[in-house]
């Protein structure tokens, strides 16, 4: 029987889970993270967390998401700043995604149907507004670097350190409240809380680092997202991972594929 899988399942997750869509539900690997009651005004310098350095990456992954039944295989292949590649497979390839800087292609292979547009455009059908900056870091355990910081407060509790921010902006992004939870030995985003002022809600959570290029990276991010007509919650696990090796990103829109509508 050919597996069946709505498009606009397959791009909730691809855009909301992989980047961009919160209220998990705990799980053995998410510690409680407890706060001091007296925040500290702190500078910039002071908050900014370590970031994963790398040229290209690439990742197996397992993901599920609640409430759409869905459960697939994948492989993640990022070229820092260039290029971000995703395939989804259930005994066979399901969908196939390109970011660049500038644009958005999907394939939805099981139904022969593609997407192709920028940013600007993807925010006008769907509502989430995104940026492959803020997609690749969010995939990575990195902060959101474009952000300037803003009114940040600090706080510390058995060595976990969380920063508020009133208000970070960027180009082409709408102003968000966020709140960031740094391991204080690692030097790591642990938690990232994100909300807009059109009531968008993003928490990212991050746990089973593992030591890759003398670096830390985490092996499972939790993603629960929810917008005015968007909701999802995934778990992401990943499994082999090489870093700097030279990367391919093919990508061809199937003869005969028919747009698809979001």
């Amino acid at each position: 029987m050919k597996t069946y899988i709505q498009p606009k399942y397959i791009l909730k997750f691809i855009t909301g889970a992989c980047f961009t869509a919160i209220m998990l539900n705990s799980c053995k690997t998410t510690k409680e993270i407890p706060i001091a009651k007296t925040p500290e005004v702190l500078t910039p310098v002071a908050v900014q967390p370590q970031a994963f350095e790398f040229k290209t990456i690439s990742r197996n992954f397992n993901v599920n998401v609640d409430g759409i039944g869905i459960s697939l295989n994948g492989q993640l292949r990022i070229e820092n700043g260039k290029n971000i590649w995703i395939t989804l497979n259930k005994l066979v390839e399901i969908a196939r995604l390109k970011l660049t800087p500038d644009s958005i292609h999907v394939i939805v292979k099981v139904q022969n149907k593609f997407y192709k547009g920028s940013y600007t455009d993807f925010a006008k059908s769907t509502g989430i507004k995104i940026t492959y900056e803020s997609i690749q870091s969010l995939l990575l355990g990195n902060d959101i670097t474009s952000y300037p910081f803003k009114d940040v407060q600090h706080r510390i509790a058995e060595g976990v350190a969380q920063y508020t921010f009133a208000s970070r902006t960027a180009p082409d992004l709408p102003t968000i409240q966020q709140t960031m939870y740094v391991d204080m030995i690692t030097n790591k985003i642990i938690e990232n809380n994100i909300n807009t002022q059109q009531g968008e809600q993003l928490q990212i959570k991050y746990s089973q680092f593992k030591d890759i290029a003398r670096q830390k990276l985490p092996n499972q991010i939790k993603i629960s997202f929810k917008g005015k007509a968007n909701k999802i919650n995934a778990s992401i696990v990943f499994g082999k991972t090489t870093v700097d090796q030279e990367l391919t990103f093919p990508f061809k829109i199937p003869y005969a594929a028919k747009p698809l509508q979001l």
